[in-house]
């Protein structure tokens, strides 16, 4: 199932009252020590978002995949291609979010022959918390979900040091950012084994069973965003994920590491 419908169904249907409450909320002039003018105050705008979509699966080749989805800034609610969070604290250099996304992973055995026997892999919809402290250099966060489909019941916690998730927003100024993204992402036991894990009764001559333990994968990487004009922003990233072992040994697994190239075009209603 594709989750990332469900998130922007959602979405919509409290994109009008937010907007609504924040077009009669008055704007202060500062608000800890950032201009009026850098707050996010109420952007929707489309996305399209061309990705190389690299699969550690060995069935899979990498593929590219174009996707074209909705984006919300707000002060308190934001939403991205796989995400959307709702800010209920936000105070000096510290915030926290509410937070729900889906990631694009998993496969359908049928999608290649070398799958056959496997049960489909579906993505999950993962229901949290972000936690932020807002540095000169970016922002230290850390999320911490639970999946609440009951597609792998597992748990995940991602440690991120990099630009704001939200600093793509419209300008009439043609600025670019640049930053560094480092972190380190942890999956409980449940979500590596029914990703990567094989079961007895899947189990072929030259696929051996497999049971996945809990992993922690680090990554680094740039993201870049740049504003074309007042209603067009571009942006990108490049992230290097090195696979550990409990990953890369499993024998539905052919990398022990994998490059995720993205480019975005957001076009900016208001």
């Amino acid at each position: 199932m594709n989750y990332l419908n469900t998130i922007t169904a959602c979405a919509m249907s409290i994109l009008l009252p937010v907007s609504a409450v924040q077009a009669d909320t008055p704007t202060p002039s500062t608000q800890h020590g950032i201009s009026a003018t850098s707050i996010p105050q109420n952007h929707f705008g489309i996305g399209l978002d061309l990705s190389n979509s690299p699969s550690l699966y060995k069935a899979q080749d990498n593929d590219h995949a174009a996707n074209i989805h909705l984006k919300y800034r707000g002060q308190k609610f934001n939403m991205g291609r796989d995400s959307m969070s709702y800010k209920f604290l936000d105070k000096n250099k510290f915030q926290l979010e509410a937070l729900l996304k889906s990631e694009t992973r998993g496969y359908e055995a049928s999608s290649a022959k070398a799958l056959a026997g496997l049960s489909d892999r579906d993505e999950s919809l993962d229901l949290g918390f972000r936690a932020g402290y807002k540095t000169t250099y970016g922002l230290l966060s850390l999320d911490a979900t639970q999946d609440v489909s009951n597609t792998h019941k597992g748990h995940e916690a991602d440690l991120r040091f990099g630009p704001d998730f939200y600093n793509e927003t419209p300008s009439a100024q043609k600025k670019l950012a640049l930053g560094v993204v480092a972190g380190l992402k942890w999956q409980s036991k449940e979500v590596v084994d029914y990703y990567y894990g094989v079961k007895s009764s899947e189990a072929t001559a030259s696929r051996a069973a497999y049971q996945g333990n809990a992993a922690t994968t680090p990554y680094i990487g740039l993201d870049g965003k740049m504003n074309l004009s007042k209603k067009l922003s571009l942006s990108s990233s490049v992230l290097y994920m090195d696979r550990p072992d409990e990953i890369s040994k499993s024998p539905l697994v052919d990398n022990d590491h994998n490059i995720q190239i993205n480019a975005g075009l957001t076009y900016w209603f208001h």
